[in-house]
């Protein structure tokens, strides 16, 4: 069995890029009215929400797509870089520090 991995992409949701991001990803068919509603649930609550996207390593093949609290989710030994994703153009690739 051959391990499958994957290039991890991530953009913290703001008021400015969530148009954006539901643009990009219309012409794939996606509906992502919910990122608004769920920014300002966090909000609320004093949390960033961040939008992580995995591609198959060395494509623009979407492996999964998730809006979740940065809290949660960031790991501290993890950062975002500079690198934008080939499928938007928009996320930013996690590397390990």
């Amino acid at each position: 069995m051959s391990k499958i991995y994957f290039d991890v992409y991530a953009i913290e949701l703001t008021e400015e890029n969530i148009p954006q991001i539901e643009a990009a990803t219309l012409p794939l068919g996606w509906t992502l009215d919910h990122l608004q509603d769920n920014m300002e649930f966090y909000a609320q609550m004093g949390i960033d929400t961040m939008l992580f996207m995995k591609l198959f390593r060395d494509t623009t093949e979407i492996a999964t797509f998730s809006d979740e609290p940065k809290n949660a989710n960031l790991d501290p030994s993890y950062r975002l870089t500079d690198e934008k994703d080939p499928k938007f153009g928009i996320f930013y690739k996690i590397e390990k520090i």
